[in-house]
């Protein structure tokens, strides 16, 4: 009897000893998260008079902006930079590298860098030569114009005079920002870029950035390229906007919005 009731404690004793030896040297397992957040990216982009706070995750993006407030909108298709937007796409954010461009029923509310100098791809021009910095800002700067029609001459023909007339009325639109930006859209995309415009009526445009959606029927390379031959502007008394093709190849009209 006294020797089971030793063999009992031997048993206690060495079973004490190797839980003592398991748990010092087995590590509590750490706390995971079965769903663990979305990585995310919160960045301020910087506009010519206000700014916009924006946090970036997976799949979404929630920003905020003096007049809609604070949105979270759902990342959409977008041949280039990352494009996002609410059901019927009235509120739209398209973000590609450094820059912001947010819209509202089409119409571009903000356009942002993180860089506070200048937006990324898209440097200034130099000024034409002869040209000085325009007289009266407030004809073009600020301001939204709306593609009415193209009158081509002979020598951009190579026959006689021909007009383009916009397929989709309303649709093509070009706003020159107060601080050299140009932000607007095509029958197909939008377009982002710098300009530059003289007192003397001499105008030109920077590099322009477009998203890449592929649209059949679409205008947008050949008002692309009358876009990219415009060399001097007017506008009449009405506010109304004329742009001149490079070589006295015609003139865009556009009416002011």
């Amino acid at each position: 009897m006294k020797n089971k009731n030793v063999l009992s404690l031997i048993a206690i004793v060495v079973l004490v000893l190797m839980l003592m030896v398991v748990s010092m040297f087995t590590k509590p397992r750490p706390h995971t998260v079965e769903n663990p957040a979305t990585p995310i990216n919160s960045v301020t982009f910087f506009g010519p008079t206000s700014s916009v706070d924006a946090t970036f995750g997976d799949s979404s993006v929630t920003f905020s902006e003096d007049d809609l407030g604070t949105m979270t909108l759902p990342q959409v298709i977008s041949a280039s930079g990352a494009r996002y937007a609410n059901a019927d796409e009235s509120i739209v954010l398209w973000n590609k590298g450094n820059d912001v461009v947010i819209y509202q029923k089409g119409k571009a509310i903000f356009h942002g860098s993180t860089n506070t100098d200048q937006p990324e791809e898209t440097p200034k021009p130099k000024l034409p030569a002869g040209s000085t910095p325009p007289g009266n800002p407030s004809l073009i700067k600020g301001n939204t114009f709306v593609w009415q029609k193209t009158v081509l001459n002979a020598s951009a023909t190579g026959s006689g005079s021909s007009e383009v007339v916009p397929n989709k009325p309303g649709v093509f639109t070009l706003q020159f920002l107060a601080d050299g930006r140009l932000v607007g859209k095509t029958d197909c995309n939008n377009i982002a870029g710098p300009y530059q415009i003289g007192s003397d009526g001499v105008m030109t445009f920077g590099p322009l950035s477009s998203t890449l959606m592929y649209c059949e029927g679409s205008q947008e390379e050949v008002y692309d390229n009358m876009i990219s031959n415009v060399r001097r502007y007017t506008v009449d008394t009405s506010g109304n906007l004329t742009l001149v093709l490079d070589a006295n190849g015609g003139v865009m009209i556009f009416k002011k919005k």
